[in-house]
């Protein structure tokens, strides 16, 4: 009897003895601890920079254009620009003409549809003495005032005739002003256009007016 009663009560001491032994056994795991930055009292949070000359947004952009060229020389006068002349001959059409020089040439064309323009610079002037030369089926001074007036003014400020040499004068037309004159050659006439500043109209005139058939055309 009493050997019945202590089995069980040994029983359970053993398995007290046992969990308590357990719970020694297995050490708690530690708290994490959180570490919390210490700011210096002393410092200063930086102020952001600034710019001296900020850009301006794109609506406020401003583009500032150039103005126009200024001459930086007065322009020549009649008589230096006049003070050496040259004979510009073009023996396709068997013409030649006298002009101020130095002058630069082209020619567009072939044979007796050749055009040939010569230019003589005009210092201090956007703008040069300008002649050109070709070959054209006029045959009249009526002719020529017609051809005048084809591009351009429809009237004429002067008309002239000693010959067989006829010519007129356009009035101005923006910066310039043409003589054309024609002089008899055959079946055809042997024109000249010359154009100028208003200034220097005197030079276009007697340029235009020496147009004259230098050598029968080949």
């Amino acid at each position: 009897m009493r050997t019945s009663f202590a089995r069980p009560l040994v029983s359970c001491l053993a398995a007290a003895f046992v969990l308590v032994a357990a719970c020694r056994g297995a050490p708690s795991k530690p708290a994490v601890r959180r570490v919390e930055p210490v700011r210096d009292p002393r410092w200063a949070d930086p102020e952001p920079p600034t710019d001296p000359s900020p850009v301006a947004a794109p609506s406020e952009v401003s583009v500032v254009l150039a103005g126009p060229p200024t001459a930086t020389d007065p322009p020549e006068s009649l008589t230096a620009v006049g003070a050496s002349l040259e004979t510009r001959k073009v023996e396709a059409l068997g013409l030649a003409i006298d002009m101020p020089g130095p002058a630069t040439a082209v020619a567009a064309g072939a044979g007796l549809g050749e055009t040939w323009v010569f230019e003589r610079p005009i210092r201090g002037s956007a703008y040069g003495l300008v002649v050109a030369v070709s070959r054209r089926p006029v045959a009249n001074p009526a002719q020529l005032a017609l051809a005048a007036t084809e591009i351009g003014s429809k009237e004429l400020a002067a008309t002239g005739a000693e010959g067989d040499l006829w010519w007129v004068v356009k009035p101005v037309e923006g910066p310039v002003q043409q003589v054309w004159a024609a002089r008899r050659a055959g079946l055809w006439a042997l024109l000249a256009i010359c154009t100028a500043p208003p200034d220097y109209l005197d030079l276009a005139v007697s340029a235009c007016k020496t147009v004259r058939v230098d050598s029968p055309a080949p």
